[in-house]
């Protein structure tokens, strides 16, 4: 197995333009890294390796999250690069990695916290010349000293607040972190896809048009229905775009179970397994 680090930069041209995060979350919901011709390691990058994704421009220059590589790097066919594009030259790829377990932290890592702590970096004061390039392959230790946030070499802490014992604040500067094991489902980025394409920008449940994004597409969610963790599946049938309320109250509504059955009945009405009710 081998360890990498994926860069994201922003990107602007005269017709559109990107911040380093919109990128990333694109990428993250399509559940798959574009990867160019000249990107290096490009023909390197295997199924199973871990990747931590690095944010390389203003306001962020953090560790946003990690992935497991679900292929090898592959050249797309016509029809891939189509879906994947979402309408934009910038994001039609030729190669790219199909990308598994992912996770986006809550609270990123920055950079700059990390240099002195990651064996990769020879001078901390110019950390910035070290994460040149589209990829980078680092060392098992360093990735998990990103990962768990912990040095490499040695622990380094620091306060937040010199005087926090000064003021009424409750809580801790230095919290706690503990390590644990989390368990998610593989889901098929290609049955995303097919969904947001039926959808066409409207939650499928309300009727109601998604807000639309700074690319122009309107946001959407999915969602499965039957949950994975109670072994619902992961097909059209079973999987339904959103709009963000009713996605919540899907989860969390009082009303949740109801919500369950009119959501298979729609879904079915749509894809033709049977006919509406009148």
């Amino acid at each position: 197995m081998n360890y990498w680090i994926f860069n994201v930069a922003s990107y602007s041209s005269d017709v559109e333009s990107y911040t380093a995060r919109q990128i990333y979350e694109r990428r993250m919901q399509d559940k798959f890294w574009g990867l160019g011709t000249r990107t290096p390691n490009r023909r390197n990058v295997r199924k199973g390796d871990q990747v931590v994704f690095y944010i390389a421009r203003p306001p962020e220059h953090v560790f946003a999250g990690t992935a497991r590589l679900g292929s090898n790097s592959f050249d797309l066919n016509p029809k891939d690069q189509a879906s994947l594009s979402h309408g934009s030259a910038f994001f039609r790829p030729e190669h790219g990695v199909w990308l598994e377990a992912i996770e986006t932290w809550e609270q990123p890592c920055p950079m700059a916290s990390m240099a002195s702590s990651l064996k990769f970096i020879k001078d901390p004061s110019q950390w910035w010349i070290y994460l040149q390039g589209g990829i980078r392959q680092i060392e098992e230790s360093d990735y998990e000293a990103i990962v768990s946030g912990v040095s490499a070499r040695e622990p380094i802490r620091g306060k937040l607040y010199a005087n926090s014992d000064a003021i009424d604040d409750i809580g801790t500067g230095t919290p706690e972190r503990i390590k644990g094991t989390v368990y998610t489902y593989d889901r098929d980025a290609k049955i995303r896809m097919a969904v947001m394409r039926r959808a066409k920008g409207k939650c499928e449940f309300c009727g109601e048009l998604g807000f639309k994004r700074s690319d122009g597409t309107r946001y959407l969610e999915c969602h499965h229905i039957i949950a994975l963790a109670k072994d619902g599946t992961d097909r059209m049938t079973n999987v339904i775009a959103l709009c963000p309320n009713h996605h919540r109250e899907a989860h969390f509504g009082k009303q949740s179970v109801k919500l369950e059955r009119e959501m298979i009945q729609k879904v079915m009405v749509i894809e033709g397994k049977i006919k509406p009710v009148s």
